[in-house]
C-alpha cells in the first residue's frame, strides 16, 4: 500500500512549476496512474490595477484551493516579476515593488 508521502519522495513538491513542459512530458504525466497532477487554468489578478495572468498549472486534486492559489504566485513571483505580500494582494510587475521598501501608487 503506498501513502501520498511515498509519492511526494519521487517528484517535487507541487508548488514546483517548469518554466514550460513540452507536449510529451505532459502527456506522461496524464497516462501514469500513480502521479496525481493534472493541468487546471488559474488566473491571478493585480490587487491594484486588475490586470489578469491566466495559465495552466500542474495541481492535485488533494490541494487545497489556496494550494492551488499558491502554485501559480510561485511561478509568476520567481518567473514574470510578480509581488504577492503577506495579506494576499498580489501585484502585477508594473506595480511590484523594487526594493520590498518602495511605496505602490494607490488607486
Amino acid at each position: 500500500m503506498t501513502t501520498p508521502s511515498d509519492h511526494t519522495d519521487r517528484r517535487p513538491p507541487m508548488t514546483d512549476q517548469p518554466a514550460s513542459i513540452s507536449p510529451e512530458a505532459l502527456s506522461a504525466i496524464l497516462r501514469d496512474p500513480d502521479d496525481p497532477r493534472y493541468p487546471s487554468q488559474i488566473t491571478v489578478f493585480c490587487d491594484h490595477c486588475g490586470h489578469e495572468d491566466t495559465r495552466d498549472y500542474l495541481v492535485s486534486e488533494d490541494m487545497t484551493r489556496q494550494e492551488r492559489l499558491a502554485v501559480a504566485r510561485q511561478y509568476l513571483v520567481a518567473n514574470e516579476g510578480w509581488e504577492c505580500d503577506p495579506d494576499g494582494d498580489d501585484f502585477c510587475p508594473v506595480h511590484a515593488s523594487t526594493d520590498g521598501l518602495e511605496q505602490r501608487p494607490t488607486a
